[in-house]
């Protein structure tokens, strides 16, 4: 973490006061310093991770934007918005077979 959390010597001279001895009152004073310091984070802190979520937000915007488009281009252009009513010679490999009608003189199926 980037600054200090606890002001140890004011959190020593504090504990002092109320009667604990030098050394415990230290000792305590920068466990916690130590631990608060290790866990505790700082705006500093929050700001950094702030930029990196937003830096990742916008990357991940700029590639579905992209995504989108590219779909969008090849919904349009694949699906015939812009092909005319007549199947041209660029269509003859995409164009559905057209069944021959039936002819007159078959059989009707017989009834089951």
């Amino acid at each position: 973490m980037s600054q200090p959390v606890v002001d140890t010597p004011e959190l020593c001279d504090a504990l002092r006061k109320t009667g604990m001895e030098h050394e415990q009152a230290e000792g305590v004073a920068r466990a916690l310093g130590k631990e608060l310091g290790e866990h505790v984070v700082t705006q500093g802190d929050l700001q950094v991770g702030f930029e990196q979520v937003r830096g990742e937000i916008q990357a991940a915007r700029a590639e579905t934007q992209a995504a989108f488009q590219q779909a969008f281009l090849a919904l349009v252009t694949g699906a015939g918005f812009f092909r005319t009513a007549a199947p041209g010679p660029w269509d003859s490999a995409r164009a559905p077979a057209v069944p021959a009608p039936p002819s007159a003189s078959a059989a009707p199926a017989p009834a089951p």
